[in-house]
This record gives C-alpha cells, sequence and structure tokens, in this order.
C-alpha cells in the first residue's frame, strides 16, 4: 500500500513538475516571437480565465477523487456511479456556464485592464483574445473530474500522462501556430496571440482524448458492469452533491487565492 501511494504521489509530481517546466520555457521564444505588447495582451486573457476556471470546476475533482475512494472502500459501486455521473453533469453545466459568462463579459473585463493602461492593445484586441481563451473552458471542467475519477481509483498514471500531454499539446500549438501566422501567413499580432490563446483548448482536448482512451481500456477495473451491481437507494443523488460540495469549500478557497 506504502509503495503504492508513493509511486503514485511520485507520477503526479513528475507530472506536475514537467509541466511547470514546459509552461516556462515557451515563454521565452513566445515572447521573442510576439514582443512585449503580445505577451501582456495573452496575459490579460489569462488572469480572467483562471479565475473562471477556478469557479467552474469548484474543487469538484478532488472531491469526486476523495468520495470515488471512500465508497470504493465501502464497496458501494452503486454510489460510485452516482458520484461520477452526477459530477459529470455538474462539470458540464459550470464549465458552460463559466465559458459564457466569460465570453459574454469580455469587453467589460477588457475595459478594465485597456483603462488602467493596455501596453499598446487596444480594447477590441483583449476583448477577442479573452473571448478565445473562454472556450477552453467548456473541456477543462469534464477533464478535470475523470482525473480525479481515476485518481480515486489509485489510477495516478493516466492523470499524469494527461498533465503532461495537455502541456505538451499546449505549447506546440502555441508555438507552431505563431510561427505561421506571423512568419508565413503574415496576420496581425492580435491574431497570433489568439491562436496562442486557443492552445488552451487544444491542449485540453489532447489532455481530455488520453484520459477517455484509459477510461476505455481499464473501464472493467474502474466501473463493475451494471448487471453485476447490487443498487441500494439510501444515499440519494442530493445527498452526494452536498457532500461533493462539502468537500470542495477548502479547495474552491486555495484554487482562487493565487489568481485573485
Amino acid at each position: 500500500m506504502t509503495n503504492k501511494l508513493l509511486r503514485g504521489t511520485l507520477l503526479l509530481s513528475s507530472a506536475s513538475f514537467i509541466s511547470k517546466i514546459l509552461g516556462f520555457i515557451y515563454i521565452v521564444p513566445f515572447t521573442l516571437l510576439v514582443g512585449d505588447s503580445g505577451y501582456a495582451l495573452y496575459k490579460y486573457a489569462y488572469g480572467p480565465y483562471t479565475i473562471m476556471l477556478s469557479l467552474s470546476t469548484m474543487g469538484i475533482p478532488l472531491a469526486i477523487s476523495k468520495l470515488t475512494a471512500k465508497y470504493k472502500q465501502l464497496e458501494r459501486e452503486d454510489i460510485v456511479r452516482k458520484i461520477v455521473k452526477s459530477g459529470m453533469a455538474v462539470m458540464l453545466v459550470t464549465g458552460m456556464t463559466s465559458f459564457l459568462l466569460l465570453y459574454l463579459l469580455a469587453p467589460f473585463l477588457a475595459g478594465i485592464v485597456v483603462d488602467g493602461d493596455g501596453n499598446g492593445n487596444s480594447l477590441g484586441s483583449v476583448i477577442f483574445v479573452i473571448r478565445v481563451v473562454s472556450f477552453a473552458l467548456i473541456i477543462i471542467p469534464p477533464m478535470s473530474l475523470l482525473r480525479g475519477f481515476f485518481q480515486g481509483n489509485d489510477s495516478m498514471g493516466p492523470s499524469a500522462i494527461s498533465t503532461v500531454v495537455e502541456q505538451l499539446s499546449r505549447v506546440l500549438f502555441i508555438l507552431a501556430g505563431v510561427v505561421i501566422s506571423l512568419k508565413l501567413l503574415h496576420l496581425s499580432i492580435k491574431t497570433a496571440v489568439g491562436v496562442a490563446a486557443f492552445g488552451a483548448f487544444i491542449g485540453g482536448i489532447a489532455g481530455l482524448a488520453v484520459l477517455l482512451f484509459y477510461f476505455w481500456k481499464r473501464k472493467r477495473f474502474l466501473m463493475k458492469p451494471r448487471n453485476e451491481i447490487v443498487i441500494h437507494n439510501d444515499i440519494s443523488v442530493i445527498s452526494i452533491l452536498k457532500e461533493m460540495i462539502t468537500y470542495s469549500i477548502p479547495f474552491v478557497i486555495m484554487g482562487l487565492s493565487l489568481p485573485i
């Protein structure tokens, strides 16, 4: 048990480390390509996006991990199914809602930035980039929930691989997209930064694809077939959602503290 825990911790820590290194390395060539104002434009989009992402996930993926582990240990596979279904429904709703909010509030948020300075970027440019990055909110919450589900099953490998693939795909898309936009198509800095911002969506798709592949491959291990499950009705979906929210509150506070 101890070796399994250490292995899982090592996998997740290594994936997080590699992801952060990739996220640091690409900044230099990206800034050289788009300049300081282009990099500032890119960062303007990620501030509100990070806050909205924390609100959309609400700590649910980590709560899912904890609840899955709890009910797996109690051999309540029927509850595990309810947890996954209700959690996924919540993530789809909050992801779509946060996407719409960020997309519609882009003019207001851009106005705050440009009124301060804007680093040479126009109001329209900031609105454009915020709206482009908002599409990632449709994908990231469901992907995060699947990661939590795998971790609750003591299956850390898929989460770790998904994290690295997501960041690697994002970085490669950003750099390739900017080079093609500026050097081959001779498009504007605004368009190139918009392409870079869309990298969050592409990375999310890649990370989600990895998780879905492993879910399909390990479905028998992760979830028993429905005809093999003894179904009880002693715990309702409402009770599960309440427990989920209770677990998630501390993670919401921690998730919002840094971006704010």
